[in-house]
């Protein structure tokens, strides 16, 4: 009980935890996007076997250790082919 309220009143004069905010800030997100179309492994010369593979489909794609559930509608697909 004495040791909750020793972290309590720390609590109020010195910050507690750990700041995440910096995973919202527009270059962290930019970063975070380039390297997620970087994994996404598409053929420009075969764009149809790409088609097929991820339009409209789940996929996982693995981006630094972390798996993540894609799935690309055909306007976000034409949009990283380029």
């Amino acid at each position: 009980m004495l040791t909750m309220l020793f972290l309590m009143i720390k609590s109020r004069f010195f910050p507690v935890g750990i700041d995440n905010s910096y995973q919202f800030a527009k270059e962290f997100a930019s970063l975070m996007a380039e390297k997620i179309t970087y994994e996404i492994e598409v053929d420009k010369q075969d764009k149809d076997a790409g088609r097929k593979k991820y339009i409209g489909k789940e996929r996982l794609i693995e981006v630094e250790g972390v798996k993540l559930k894609i799935c690309l509608p055909e306007q976000r697909f034409e949009d990283l082919i380029g």
